[in-house]
């Protein structure tokens, strides 16, 4: 579809993560301004969210509220604008916080389904694929040097689950725009 044309098109930098819902607000409510900033103060408030319970693994409510209240002074500016720099860092803390919360846990889900909202980050702004990846590694890395070793499965579970997004949007956009289209 023409119609859809927009959503493969190389030059916009904000993925689908942030995209749909954009255009869902604009379905539900019209388009226009305000609702593109009801999509983006939406992500700024999981961000918010996601500091809290990210602070709360580690510290106390005052400190996990201190965190939550920086980041929603942080992105002032940037919660205004509708472009992917809040609802990817906003889907890297939700990443984090699940990835903290699954390394507690046995099992390849819970890890696999914090790489898939690392993915989700990294779709949302392309340059979040690189700093998703390198954070994952670099963090592991850190917490066996301080002597609280993680499992191999820690890492390689949510790396899988990041490549899981960024394959299933290769792969779409391969099948909607040809090798020709894709590779032009």
């Amino acid at each position: 579809d023409a119609h859809w044309r927009w959503a493969f098109d190389p030059h916009v930098s904000t993925g689908l993560p942030f995209t749909l819902p954009v255009a869902a607000s604009y379905a539900l409510f019209g388009a226009g301004v305000a609702q593109a900033r009801l999509v983006t103060a939406l992500f700024a408030g999981l961000a918010a969210a996601a500091a809290y319970g990210v602070a709360r693994r580690q510290a106390g409510v005052a400190v996990s509220a201190g965190a939550a209240l920086l980041v929603t002074l942080s992105l002032y500016p940037h919660n205004r604008i509708a472009l992917g720099e809040v609802p990817a860092l906003a889907l890297a803390l939700t990443g984090v916080w699940l990835w903290l919360r699954a390394v507690e846990r046995p099992g390849a889900l819970p890890l696999l389904a914090a790489g898939a909202v690392f993915g989700l980050a990294a779709l949302t702004k392309l340059a979040m694929l690189p700093i998703a990846a390198i954070a994952l590694v670099a963090t592991w890395c850190v917490v066996r040097l301080v002597g609280r070793p993680l499992s191999g499965p820690a890492l390689l579970w949510p790396l899988a689950g990041v490549a899981v997004p960024t394959l299933l949007w290769f792969l779409l956009q391969l099948a909607r725009l040809g090798p020709a289209g894709l590779f032009a």
